[in-house]
Order: C-alpha cells, then structure tokens, then sequence
C-alpha cells in the first residue's frame, strides 16, 4: 500500500505538469511511477530470460507517464488524466486506491510498450523457433498479471470496486434484482424472482439482457487497452464485487424479503456459491 498522500496528485491535477508542482510533491510522484514501472519492465525482462534491466537503461518513467496521460486518449475521447480523475466521482474504494489503481494499469500497458521497443532487440540472437519460450511483450505481461501476483490482484480488486459502485448506480431496481439472481446463480424462472420485481418474466429476460449489456459495456469502456488476461481477471473481480451490492441492497428491499430468503437458503446449503 501507498504512503503518498492523495492531496499530492490533486496537486498535480490543479498545476497541470509535475515541474510547477511543489518539491515534495515532484519527488514522492516521480518516485512512485519510477517504482511501478520499473517493476513492470523487469517482470517482462524475467519471463523472457533477459537480465533486469539496470537504472541507467530505464527511461525517465515518469516523462513518459506525464506525456502520454495528457496526449493519449480513451476511445471516448477523454485523455487519461481526465479520465483518472473522473473516476473519483463514483467509488467504493478509498480515493487514493482509485488513482493509484488507474496510474498502476496505464503504466503496465506503457511499460509493455515501452519493453517492446527497448528491450525485445536484445534477442534478436535467439531464435523464436529455437526457444519457444521467447514470446511477445504483450504475452510475456499477460503472465506475469496472475492472481498469484498480490500487486496486479490489489490493482485489480480495487477497480473493480471502482467498476461496480459505477454499475451499481445505473441500475434500474429490476436490473439490481435479476443481476443479484444471475451473480448468485438464481434462476429468473424462479417464482420468487418473479415475485419480488413484480412483472412478468419476459419483462424479467429483458431487464437481465439490459443488465448484462451494460455490465460489459461498462467494463470494456472504462478498460479498453487491457490484455485479454487481466480484462479475464477485472470481469470475474467486478462480478464478484457487483454480486455483493445488489445482495446487499435485496437484502435491504422489503419487496426482495422473499427472493433473498431464497439466495441464503440456497447458499447455506452449499447449493450456489456464496457471492
């Protein structure tokens, strides 16, 4: 966990560029994206069988990460400093989990860049059809975000924590309702489900596809760069985190009394899985 106050990156949000910032701000900042994508280069650098690379043959990280949060932009337009701020607005986790989880996945994905570019020559000597080990950058980054990886697991827990309280609000009542039977393994033809929304079950189908579309759209929105992988560990992290909002909030809605006394009956007798 970070010790970096977050009035520090505020601070840097208001002033524009890290050099008209303050000297400690300038100093914990640089060295906290340092830090990040050092470590991300030399994970890439183990898995593919070459030395870390050593602090002279690092580029200046947070240089990079400053130009490319103001000049790259997200498929709806915004550049990615806007967007990590945007994202304080809706969140269940702390305010410096959601900056540092949003700085922590665009450095990977610059990192993978970068290493591509840097560093993939350095094997030029090996054959790709002598070594199959030997893969590409993107593949390589792909293996190191596992959940065995506690660093990438936080990051991704705490977006997803982001995501959901996000999907949570834009949610119709019908939808939290199919989506707690769905995450909960629920089925919507159960005459409870039908009995708490109160309408009838085509209308039922119809809200779970409205939920389902907005759930993916939502995540491939917000995560449009992400590797196959870590989108395949943010969706199952989001699902989970999702399920427990809407539990709880069916298990707060006097209209859901019977439908929820179904979902923990179900779970206590190891029938679904406790979401």
């Amino acid at each position: 966990m970070s010790n970096i106050p977050l009035q520090l990156w505020i601070e840097w949000r208001l002033t524009c560029a890290l050099a008209l910032c303050s000297e400690g701000t300038q100093v914990e900042l640089r060295a906290f994206v340092n830090r990040r994508f050092a470590g991300y280069v030399h994970a890439v650098d183990i898995s593919a069988g070459l030395p870390a690379a050593h602090d002279d043959e690092m580029p200046d990280a947070w240089a990079l990460f400053e130009g490319k949060m103001l000049s790259d932009r997200r498929r709806d337009g915004r550049v990615y400093k806007i967007w990590l701020f945007d994202r304080l607005a809706n969140r269940t986790a702390s305010d410096i989990d959601t900056i540092e989880s949003g700085v922590s996945m665009r450095l990977r994905d610059w990192a993978k860049q970068w290493w591509t570019k840097m560093r993939r020559p350095l094997l030029r000597t090996r054959s790709l059809d002598e070594d199959p080990s030997l893969q590409t950058a993107e593949s390589l980054l792909r293996d190191v975000v596992t959940p065995r990886d506690e660093a990438v697991l936080n990051e991704c827990k705490r977006a997803a924590e982001v995501l959901a309280s996000e999907l949570f609000r834009l949610l119709s009542n019908r939808e939290r309702l199919t989506a707690a039977a769905s995450l909960s393994g629920l089925k919507l033809s159960n005459p409870a489900v039908e009995k708490a929304s109160g309408c009838k079950r085509t209308m039922l189908y119809e809200a779970f596809e409205t939920f389902s579309d907005k759930f993916r759209a939502h995540l491939t929105a917000e995560y449009p760069d992400e590797s196959p992988r870590t989108l395949a560990l943010l969706k199952e992290l989001y699902a989970h985190t999702l399920g427990d909002l809407v539990l709880e909030w069916c298990g707060s809605e006097k209209s859901c009394e019977a439908f929820f006394n179904i979902i923990r009956k179900e779970i206590d007798h190891g029938k679904i899985a406790n979401i």
